[in-house]
């Protein structure tokens, strides 16, 4: 484990590897798979490790924190809503 890079990034980069093992273990394109990272709840610190280091698709589940999220983070993210939407009240 390199302890110099952040959590999330080890995180990110070991996802990545495995999908490209996978992928190639069916005969597919890696760049024919989305990774959508789950960002609910996340703060916006965290989309932007992952932005910087390539990452565009997130998603969400609440309404109020895309809404937040998008307005104040690049705009070139794909924002996806998963699982069943939900309202902050």
């Amino acid at each position: 484990m390199d302890f110099s890079e952040p959590f999330l990034l080890q995180n990110y980069r070991s996802v990545n590897e495995k999908i490209v093992l996978a992928t190639g273990d069916c005969n597919r394109m890696p760049n024919h798979i989305r990774l959508v990272a789950v960002s609910k709840t996340k703060p916006k610190e965290d989309i932007m490790q992952l932005y910087n280091a390539g990452h565009r698709s997130f998603g969400e589940n609440y309404v109020q924190e895309l809404v937040e999220k998008a307005a104040a983070l690049p705009k070139d993210i794909k924002w996806h809503f998963i699982g069943h939407l939900q309202v902050i009240k």
